[in-house]
């Protein structure tokens, strides 16, 4: 199994399925909320009216979607980065404009949820000193919006960044509805193992009783 299917396993095992349903139903009309409010301003403060629309709305969706599965998160205040921790992930987002992805949006404090990707990144680019697959045991999962409102329809990646948040070149990065089928693979083990007796041994049917009961 290579890096990146591995990363894709620990984030499917340390995130609820149902936590990204939600996600998945609920930015788009975050999106839509944020453009819609803009639409009300003066032209001239649009783009600032929806970034920041975008910015409370997609918060509040975010917050709702932890709260949905029981993920405790940072209370919704202002400009403060919205983000939540379950497992050994940390789930944190960022919006992008339609086009090539950029560094743009790496806000100090976001980088430093990212710093914790230190392992994930050995684990994509092992270094050449390096025996054995790294240890994940924490990491750093972003939520990215991109587009939506007049952009057109918004698309949700679930993208992980090496330790310095490099936006342009994730090392893990999927459509949410694609990530969606990860849980689709899951499936139970059920113990089949069935007990070899050695040749000659014989169960007694008194002795199977009394360990039924």
């Amino acid at each position: 199994m290579g890096g990146v299917e591995k990363l894709g396993d620990i984030l499917s095992a340390n995130i609820p399925k149902e936590f990204f349903l939600h996600v998945w139903q609920s930015f788009p009309g975050a999106l839509e909320r944020a453009s819609e409010s803009a639409k009300l301003a003066h032209r001239g403060h649009r783009p600032s009216v929806a970034g920041l629309m975008r910015h409370f709305n997609l918060n509040e969706a975010l917050a709702a979607s932890f709260e949905e599965v029981g993920i405790p998160h940072e209370a919704i205040r202002g400009n403060r980065i919205m983000f939540g921790s379950v497992g050994i992930a940390t789930v944190a987002r960022v919006h992008l404009n339609k086009g090539p992805w950029d560094n743009s949006k790496r806000s100090v404090g976001k980088r430093k949820l990212c710093a914790k990707n230190l392992a994930a990144s050995q684990l994509i680019q092992p270094d050449f000193l390096q025996s054995g697959d790294a240890v994940v045991s924490e990491i750093t999962m972003l939520l990215v919006t991109v587009g939506g409102g007049e952009e057109g329809p918004a698309t949700i990646y679930v993208v992980v960044t090496n330790e310095d948040m490099d936006l342009k070149n994730p090392i893990f990065r999927e459509s949410i509805d694609i990530f969606l089928q990860r849980y689709e693979h899951v499936v139970d083990v059920v113990d089949t193992a069935v007990p070899v007796l050695k040749p000659g041994v014989q169960i007694s049917p008194a002795k199977s009783d009394e360990s039924n009961n």
